[in-house]
């Protein structure tokens, strides 16, 4: 993880890479990295390098499938967030660069997310999967960094 925030750091403050002039035609990219890490060492590693702490969230997601379009073959995604009684309906296209986890993402935000499961379902869509996670953010150098500890898969860093 700090090994990525480092990289990214030294490449948008040495002037060679602006992601946010470069994106900024772009509005629905996502630009991440995310990799396995122990987040007790990386909250040290942030909080020693000054990040600002931006609170801590569960997230509970349910994740759908097409039958007529596999999205783990398309490396595609398409979730509802649970958020309260609403939520957000997410689709991520393919991913655009294989280092990173760059893809397109639309995010509508649903006032119901029973609703919205309901729509999906009669539509054809399949529920596959859920996921359940603690996410811990921080704000340091222009970049988000997450904190995820995921039931049932383990601890993860992630930068946007």
């Amino acid at each position: 993880m700090c090994q990525g925030v480092n990289l990214l750091h030294f490449i948008v403050s040495s002037g060679v890479f602006s992601p946010f002039s470069f994106w900024e035609n772009f509005p629905m990219i996502e630009v991440e990295l995310k990799v396995r890490a122990d987040i007790n060492r990386a909250r040290e590693r942030l909080q020693g390098l000054g990040a600002s702490p931006e609170g801590i969230e569960f997230q509970h997601d349910l994740y759908f499938n097409a039958p007529w379009r596999d999205f783990s073959r398309s490396d595609e995604a398409l979730r509802i967030r649970i958020k309260g009684e609403g939520g957000l309906l997410t689709y991520k296209g393919p991913k655009i660069d294989p280092l990173s986890k760059t893809r397109e993402e639309i995010e509508v935000e649903v006032s119901d997310w029973r609703q919205a499961r309901q729509l999906l379902l009669r539509l054809g869509f399949e529920e596959v999967g859920e996921v359940k996670k603690w996410r811990e953010r921080y704000e340091i150098g222009g970049f988000t960094v997450s904190l995820d500890r995921v039931e049932g898969l383990g601890e993860f860093v992630e930068v946007e």
